[in-house]
């Protein structure tokens, strides 16, 4: 199905919740997937998930990538219908209790992203120990 990236950045607030240490939690971007078709007009059903769970969930094909690399390298699409033997791409399932895992598998992205880091450099550390 469709996937969008939001760009929204969930930070947890609940407001039932005044517990400031789970409420604060940051969750990252997060992608929408439409995970049902709407019927005669209706609209389609879709899931925002963070692209943190998709992290933790990649499997061991994937456990060697960090985060960042995950982003930059890995997508999230439909799996195809049919498996065929020309395939161009390498599949890789979600592990565990995932919600998209059924429908949705990750493959390598054909343009890698660059990733731009944002801030203050970091300090020097000073002068190396002899």
């Amino acid at each position: 199905m469709e996937q969008t990236n939001t760009g929204i950045e969930s930070d947890g607030n609940n407001a039932k919740n005044d517990n400031k240490s789970e409420d604060n939690a940051y969750l990252g971007y997060i992608k929408t997937f439409i995970v049902e078709k709407g019927e005669d007009g209706e609209d389609n059903i879709k899931m925002a998930v963070p692209v943190v769970a998709m992290y933790f969930h990649r499997g061991k094909d994937l456990e060697h990538l960090n985060l960042d690399e995950y982003d930059a390298f890995i997508q999230v699409k439909e799996l195809p219908k049919k498996e065929s033997s020309s395939a161009k791409s390498t599949w890789f399932k979600f592990e565990g209790a995932f919600e998209l895992r059924a429908r949705f598998g990750q493959t390598l992205c054909r343009k890698q992203r660059t990733l731009i880091f944002k801030g203050k450099v970091p300090k020097h550390p000073g002068k190396e120990p002899q």
